[in-house]
């Protein structure tokens, strides 16, 4: 009886937790993510700006979400450039990556800059997108990447962050 008991409360309580989120809020920025994502980094940048990365948890799990802002007004095409350039360093010698021209976008209802992207690592195709925009007088860049055999189960995660995405 003591281990039906014992059972029956984990599941109870793994129950209660599934569903549950953990919020972040700095320099009026928030958002929120659900327990199969992870606070992975979070960096002052010298006081500068701010960097936080929330990664999918789990064994071959691929999606990164990347939130960078300055405390400075940098147009959203040399951010998006500087962004490139070192993605295209992070992975040189690996496989080529290739970018989308430049397009008008949206990032939780923030009107935006975007570029898209592509590479492969151990044949492994990943996509991505950098969306920077400026608003309450910081310069952001947003980074969402995945790998494409996994976008399915990033999908919800991916919507949770942007929906809870604010800037006050």
């Amino acid at each position: 009886m003591k281990l039906i008991f014992t059972i029956l409360t984990v599941f109870l309580c793994s129950l209660q937790m599934y569903g549950q989120e953990h919020n972040f809020s700095k320099d009026g920025v928030s958002l929120s993510w659900d327990l199969d994502w992870e606070l992975t980094e979070q960096d002052s940048l010298d006081g500068d700006g701010f960097y936080l990365a929330l990664e999918k948890w789990g064994l071959n799990e691929s999606g990164l979400f990347t939130v960078t802002w300055l405390y400075s007004n940098v147009p959203e095409e040399i951010f998006l450039d500087i962004f490139q350039e070192q993605l295209r360093k992070s992975y040189e010698g690996i496989s080529g990556v290739s970018f989308s021209e430049m397009y008008d976008s949206n990032f939780a209802g923030i009107i935006s800059k975007a570029v898209d992207f592509e590479f492969t690592e151990l044949d492994v195709k990943h996509t991505g997108t950098f969306f920077s925009f400026r608003t309450h007088g910081k310069s952001f860049t947003v980074l969402k990447q995945e790998a494409v055999e996994d976008s399915d189960k990033n999908a919800p995660g991916f919507s949770m962050i942007e929906s809870s995405f604010s800037i006050n």
